[in-house]
């Protein structure tokens, strides 16, 4: 069995019962389209959804494992001398759902700073993550998180949660909270915003912490895998 984080191998134990000398941790990568992109190539982009900089950027969803419903929620909790010029983009979000949240951002008051869009075009994802000077990705439950490694690529500071696989991945290079706790969320959110040297200095951390994560690694590692597969199913043996 091969899974991308330590914390799906313990769930494959102790929910199947599979051998953990079975299972092999293979880490993913950052997106090969994702890269840091100046604030000239953002600017269409960013133009597109109705933005202007600064803005911190959430992958949204109607399913409540994404946790758009907080997000917003603590994005209200901000005081409006904190969020000043600052604007929430949340994109990925379905027609029905959309007008969900659009309703809650009426009703907590956050209408004029919140930009809510729907499934954002897979070539916009590296001016958004470039563009954006926070990613806010509480999510309840992630096998790996990709966009984790995906804002580090981009020069992006990350605030996570600290459930599943998200400090695996995330450790010490991103702003981690409880995120069940709209408060908390709303405390990591303006820590971020207010204080460029601390978002700067999780950007660094980011960067250097990216050299785990590579594909030819993560494919390297796969392969072996088959090779020590077909050596035990004797493969090799009957090839030969």
């Amino acid at each position: 069995i091969i899974c991308p984080s330590t914390y799906t191998r313990d769930r494959l134990v102790s929910e199947f019962g599979a051998d953990p000398d079975r299972i092999t941790v293979n880490p993913w990568a950052p997106d090969s389209s994702i890269g840091q992109l100046s604030p000239q190539q953002c600017e269409p982009v960013i133009h597109k959804y109705s933005l202007a900089r600064p803005f911190v950027l959430h992958f949204g969803a109607a399913g409540p494992r994404k946790n758009t419903r907080r997000v917003l929620e603590a994005w209200a909790l901000l005081k409006r001398s904190a969020r000043g010029n600052w604007k929430l983009l949340v994109v990925g979000l379905d027609d029905e759902f959309r007008k969900q949240m659009a309703q809650t951002a009426q009703h907590l008051g956050v209408t004029d700073s919140v930009v809510l869009h729907g499934f954002a075009d897979e070539a916009d994802l590296p001016a958004l993550l470039s563009g954006a000077d926070v990613l806010a990705y509480p999510s309840l439950s992630e096998g790996f998180g990709l966009p984790i490694l995906d804002a580090w690529a981009a020069g992006t500071a990350v605030l996570t949660s600290n459930r599943t696989s998200l400090p695996e991945v995330a450790h010490d290079a991103a702003h981690i909270t409880d995120p069940t706790d709209p408060a908390a969320i709303a405390l990591g959110i303006e820590k971020l915003i207010s204080d460029p040297t601390y978002r700067s200095e999780l950007i660094e951390r980011g960067r250097k912490r990216l050299g785990r994560y590579s594909w030819p690694q993560t494919a390297e590692r796969f392969a072996r895998v088959l090779e020590q597969a077909a050596d035990l199913t004797g493969i090799k043996r009957l090839a030969a």
